[in-house]
């Protein structure tokens, strides 16, 4: 989220990998990219030298290969996703009980 400057909605590094059918984080992959879509058309010149030390400090930023940190788990239910994290901004409303016959 740091790349992408925003604090909602999906990082603009994250990016489809159809080889391994997953997302996977830009900054890893294709690092360079991820650099110059950030940078105005002035500053491009920064994109090779900082892309060469990107990977190594999104890694360590994402905890790549440790595992996933977030403690959000997700639930789909009709098609929509939910954390049921009660604290998390995704958590649904209390489903009403099913009548009974």
């Amino acid at each position: 989220m740091v790349l992408s400057g925003a604090r909602t909605g999906a990082c603009l590094a994250l990016r489809w990998n159809d080889d391994h059918s997953r997302y996977v984080c830009g900054a890893v992959d294709a690092p360079y990219d991820v650099v110059l879509s950030r940078l105005s058309a002035g500053l491009a010149w920064l994109a090779k030298p900082v892309s060469a030390m990107l990977p190594r400090l999104a890694r360590r930023w994402i905890a790549a290969g440790v595992g996933c940190d977030s403690n959000l788990q997700p639930l789909v239910l009709a098609g929509i996703a939910f954390s049921d994290n009660p604290a998390s901004p995704l958590s649904p409303d209390p489903l009403p009980a099913p009548p009974h016959d």
